[in-house]
């Protein structure tokens, strides 16, 4: 039996399928994208708890601020502007050139303020070398660390320039070490601690005798002046063992001019 009654003004008809959604709504539906499934909404317990956590991890980084920036703020911003942390190094000791009978032909002299020669300083040793003529050549010189106007350093080692210096640089050249050094406003030092500790050079033994090498040189330059010569060198040997006893060269150069030249 039907019954038909008049709809009601303004009206529209709903299709079941606008109500309900089943699978015959959706025939092209994709089901691993959940197509054509009614999504369970969180529930407001879930969405309440996570809110929890967040307020509460706000809340921890909201007190250690307070804590920093409130609380404690003038302290460290005293220990902040007042001290700071500098790298400092320690220079090693570059190793003692001698000859065949000990004698010191190029060594360390600690400049003003160290504690000794050749020892492990904030200040790098200046180099020296024997005051005998004819041994520049063989000895050569070095470069020595610089730094800017501000005192930090930008070349921290010795550098062998010529002679034994530049040959044999790897065995003589050291390694520096280095210290943190915190100082005040005033700069005086807090507190000093040496985080690597400096390694000597190696001392080096030459087969040259200076005082033969000296004679030498006296005798080239002797027969030099003699025949109008403007250069020469000279060698004398051990034919038993192949070992150079003396080796010089003229004219000569002042070596201990040019290393001083470069600690400037």
């Amino acid at each position: 039996m039907w019954w038909i009654g008049k709809k009601r003004s303004g009206s529209q008809d709903i299709a079941p399928d606008e109500i309900f959604i089943d699978s015959s709504n959706l025939p092209g539906r994709n089901e691993t994208q959940f197509e054509g499934r009614v999504v369970r909404p969180v529930s407001h317990r879930a969405i309440f708890g996570v809110g929890i956590v967040f307020a509460l991890i706000l809340a921890g980084f909201g007190i250690r601020a307070f804590e920093l920036q409130v609380a404690r703020g003038a302290s460290y911003a005293d220990i902040s502007r007042n001290n700071r942390l500098e790298r400092s190094v320690l220079f090693a000791a570059r190793g003692v050139v001698y000859d065949r009978t000990g004698r010191e032909l190029a060594w360390n002299e600690a400049q003003p303020g160290d504690a000794e020669s050749g020892a492990a300083t904030s200040t790098f040793a200046l180099r020296r070398y024997i005051e005998v003529p004819g041994l520049a050549h063989v000895l050569g010189f070095v470069q020595y660390p610089r730094a800017d106007l501000k005192g930090i350093w930008w070349r921290e080692n010795y550098t062998g320039i010529s002679g034994v210096e530049l040959a044999f640089d790897d065995v003589l050249q050291g390694h520096n070490g280095s210290t943190l050094i915190e100082t005040d406003a005033r700069k005086n030092v807090e507190r000093a601690n040496i985080v690597a500790l400096p390694r000597n050079g190696s001392d080096f033994t030459l087969s040259i005798d200076a005082e033969v090498q000296s004679r030498l040189y006296s005798a080239l330059l002797a027969h030099a002046d003699k025949q109008n010569f403007k250069g020469g060198a000279a060698v004398i040997m051990d034919v038993r063992t192949g070992e150079l006893l003396a080796l010089a060269s003229f004219p000569e150069y002042d070596n201990a001019a040019f290393a001083a030249g470069n600690a400037r």
